[in-house]
């Protein structure tokens, strides 16, 4: 494959892997796990000929720069490289959050779930047990969605 082709090839590439980022990023902020959950193969086999593409520009960086390549092209593979940055620092920031709120969300009702477990309560002094210490673990509803 000549430079030229290889040039080709990440444009496309890269083209393809900000459309696919600007989706999950948009999907993250709407909180649209549907979505999310079919863009992941297609953002891991992205990613990864985004970044052998890349690898072999990198290594062959001398012929980018000798004028076989026309100089707009390789302006063209630098501005998609910045714009594929841009998003994948927004994409990690959202992930992180997300990732975050599922976490808090997740301890909250483990919090619950404990807080309403029945324990032993107090004896009064008749030797019944107290009615306030006794909690109710139906007072409470859980459901988890394991999208993320």
């Amino acid at each position: 494959m000549n430079m030229s082709q290889r040039i080709d090839d990440l444009i496309f590439i890269s083209e393809h892997l900000i459309a696919l980022l600007h989706k999950e990023n948009a999907a993250l902020v709407n909180k649209d796990n549907d979505t999310i959950a079919t863009l992941i193969e297609e953002k891991d086999a992205l990613c990864r000929a985004y970044e052998q593409r890349a690898l072999v520009l990198t290594k062959y960086s001398d012929q980018l720069n000798d004028g076989e390549i026309e100089k707009e092209r390789v302006e063209l593979v630098r501005d998609l490289s910045a714009r594929i940055d841009e998003l994948i620092e927004q994409n990690s920031t959202l992930l992180r959050a997300a990732i975050e709120a599922n976490s808090l969300v997740m301890s909250l009702v483990a919090q619950a779930v404990r807080e309403t477990q029945r324990n032993a309560g107090t004896y009064g002094a008749n030797g019944n047990v107290s009615k306030k210490t006794l909690k109710s673990p139906t007072e409470i509803a859980v459901s988890f969605d394991q999208s993320l």
